[in-house]
């Protein structure tokens, strides 16, 4: 059985209490997607980034599998940073990219699926 990331819990317990979806999205991603797979999704990266830029940029990826573009703007708005793996990889980040981007869709926590 896979649990949540507990790190992720822990720091989040009241934030996610009050707003379980950005972590049942994110929960949900890091199940299917295994780690080795996203290693692959970052080592293709690097190659369209210097190759085919615009298709880079549309790209899901992280834990979140949310696209390059939305992450940029994510990362420059929220943290004044650009995209790093390490971002990318990083539970806590990955749940306030969750949370800001169903913010924008104006998702509530019981959302119609074909929203997200």
């Amino acid at each position: 059985m896979l649990l949540p990331n507990t790190a992720l819990l822990y720091r989040l317990s009241q934030e996610i209490k009050a707003d379980p979806l950005p972590a049942a999205v994110l929960w949900v991603e890091t199940t299917l997607r295994p780690g080795w797979v996203r290693a692959i999704e970052y080592s293709y990266l690097k190659i369209c980034a210097g190759i085919a830029p615009h298709r880079a940029s549309k790209m899901t990826v992280g834990l979140a599998q949310m696209k390059v573009c939305l992450w940029q703007e994510f990362l420059s708005r929220e943290l004044n940073n650009r995209p790093s793996i390490a971002d990318l990889e990083n539970p806590i980040i990955n749940y306030y990219a969750v949370r800001w981007y169903l913010s924008r869709k104006k998702t509530s926590s019981f959302p119609d699926i074909s929203l997200i």
